[in-house]
């Protein structure tokens, strides 16, 4: 077990962190500072502290399984629709378990629009859980920035803010029909 108390940064090129399974004990890692890498190999990763995916934006890859505890906070920089390089994401081979805060963070005046949605977890493993909190930036009265999960992944997605709107004009009508 590998355990990093202050923040750990991987500069852009060089290589994550490394937890693999040596015989049958399995490494874990865990971070309590902040991080922006993955981790290679296929051990266990768990982050305690502030995850901010990559070199603002980046993509981020797990080759075994993640948890992110209940103080723990992925940071999710949006400042274009271009995974890794206009937005933050994370990829994990094993599974995932979520907790702590989702903290989305829009770049260089990008507004997403009305359908634009951003997967920025992908567990091939599974997802177990949600993130206890999700700060989400204010895109106006007309739309929502929602999170959506299901069995793999988690996702942003740009909806209408009044339920019932599928047009997003401000009011439910027969147009939404």
């Amino acid at each position: 077990i590998a355990n990093f108390y202050d923040d750990v940064t991987i500069s852009v090129g060089a290589a994550n962190v490394q937890a693999t399974a040596l015989g049958s004990t399995i490494s874990r890692v865990v971070f309590f500072g902040s991080y922006n890498g993955g981790v290679s190999g296929g051990g266990q990763a768990f982050i305690e502290g502030d995850h901010r995916p990559g070199a603002s934006p980046g993509l981020v890859t797990f080759g075994g399984d993640v948890a992110y505890g209940p103080f723990a906070s992925l940071e999710i920089e949006l400042a274009g629709s271009v995974l890794g390089s206009e937005f933050d994401a994370v990829e994990i081979a094993g599974a995932a378990v979520l907790a702590g805060t989702l903290d989305v963070k829009l770049l260089n005046g990008f507004l997403p629009t009305f359908g634009d949605t951003f997967k920025v977890i992908a567990a091939a493993g599974g997802i177990e859980g949600t993130f206890d909190s999700e700060l989400l930036p204010d895109l106006g009265a007309l739309l929502d920035l929602r999170v959506f999960y299901d069995a793999t992944s988690a996702t942003l997605a740009v909806v209408p803010a009044l339920d019932g709107d599928y047009n997003a004009n401000g009011i439910v009508d027969a147009a939404d029909y």
